[in-house]
């Protein structure tokens, strides 16, 4: 029986405590730190303090060469340090102390035999992992989620039940319904709740406006198999790896157009046939003309009708299988082949209009972080939409992924001679 139990410090990044400009207090300067309750250029981050605990239940099963391992873990950090985009284009990034996170789960591991010796040996290993903040009251009273919340509510007031108007005119004013007005396309919506500031999903990047980050870096299973057989000079390794459960998204997914800024009527259509009002349109009344609003808004995603929860949807699994072969051709010459991702291939997660059954999809992140945002509604019928903007999330494909997410790398091979002299 083995146990630990101790308290840790983190320091803080000291790049977030103050930022260096010409004129380090104008609003420009200030804009993101304002929501979060700082009018100055200087910004006290405390060190991030936890408690760990572990406990570890070991054993050698009597008269054979199998053991294994049963550790439950509990991590609980006070002032947790929550990073989120001062520029997205640069990808540069602040962080503030906001909130308590929990970190808890258990890891098994199973051993048989020695790697060493002639015969079949192996080792797996599983972890589950379950990771949630909740983000505290700041100085100004407001959660971190302050912002999106208030975008939440400036979304409600456009509603039937928020009092929003069914028409408007081209100066954004409300008006009765005429073919010279437009329709309301939040009119019919159901109002939105607040995103919770409790037990929320980890993420490095906080989801904020529309493009910052959407996909959290925790995965919940993760399990790996190790098997060799060696046969004097020769032995050979397979390797399985397993990870799932990583979730992603954002409640701030894509824009829409403000109709209380003032859009033109879009001539020759109806707002009850157009596919944009997705709330349904007012009989009699233009569609817009998305060319000629003057303003855009936070709105719910245009496919789930919803200002989407944090960690709503389900990253997709992955299973990676590798092969090691060696061979000692002397007692001084080891050669070593390794063969990775025979196997690699994602399945499963969520199942939404954006997402594919192709497997070498492994995750899905916010459109738009540093480049163009999703469409939403912003666009006027028969307009041809790239499938990129199309949807507000879209497949991680490349090679970097800030997030931690995991994205499908190809079959390698590897031949190694280790050299004793």
């Amino acid at each position: 029986l083995r146990a630990s139990i101790g308290k840790y410090a983190e320091p803080p990044n000291a790049a977030f405590e103050q930022y260096s400009s010409l004129q380090e207090n104008l609003p420009g300067v200030l804009a993101a730190f304002v929501p979060f309750g700082f009018n100055t250029p200087g910004h006290t981050v405390r060190p991030a303090t936890s408690i760990n605990a572990d406990f570890s239940l070991e054993h050698h099963i009597k008269n054979t060469d199998w053991s294994f391992k049963l550790s439950p873990f509990l991590r609980k950090t006070k002032d947790q340090i929550q990073q989120f985009f001062l520029d997205q284009q640069s990808g540069f990034v602040s962080g503030l102390n906001v909130g308590r996170q929990t970190s808890e789960g258990l890891e098994f591991q199973l051993n048989k035999g020695d790697f060493s010796r002639n015969g079949l040996s192996g080792q797996l290993a599983f972890t589950y992992t379950h990771s949630v903040i909740s983000y505290d009251k700041l100085a100004n009273g407001n959660t971190v989620l302050a912002g999106i919340n208030s975008d939440i509510d400036s979304f409600n007031k456009l509603t039937q039940a928020g009092g929003g108007a069914a028409c408007y005119d081209s100066t954004g004013a409300a008006a009765p319904c005429s073919a010279a007005t437009i329709a309301n396309p939040y009119y019919g919506a159901t109002p939105q709740g607040h995103i919770s500031a409790d037990n929320v999903p980890t993420y490095d990047l906080l989801p904020g406006p529309i493009g910052a980050s959407a996909a959290s870096y925790g995965v919940p299973y993760f399990a790996a198999l190790i098997l060799n057989y060696k046969h004097d000079k020769f032995a050979i390794t397979p390797t399985v790896q397993f990870q799932g459960g990583g979730r992603y998204g954002s409640p701030e997914s894509n824009y829409g157009i403000d109709p209380t800024a003032g859009c033109k009527p879009l001539a020759g259509t109806v707002s009850t046939s157009d596919p944009r009002y997705i709330y349904g349109g007012q009989p009699g009344a233009a569609g817009y003309d998305a060319t000629s609003c003057a303003g855009v808004l936070p709105v719910p995603n245009t496919f789930t009708k919803q200002f989407d929860n944090l960690g709503a949807f389900v990253q997709p699994s992955q299973i990676v299988a590798n092969v090691q072969v060696s061979y000692e051709a002397s007692p001084k010459i080891t050669l070593i082949g390794t063969f990775a991702n025979v196997v690699n291939s994602c399945f499963g997660g969520s199942k939404t209009a954006w997402t594919s059954n192709d497997h070498n999809v492994c995750s899905y992140n916010i459109v738009g972080a540093g480049a163009i945002p999703p469409v939403g509604n912003v666009y006027n019928p028969g307009t041809p939409i790239s499938q990129f903007v199309k949807y507000p999330y879209l497949a991680n494909l490349g090679s970097v992924n800030v997030d931690g997410s995991s994205t499908k790398t190809p079959f390698n091979f590897f031949l190694e001679a280790k050299i004793k002299l």
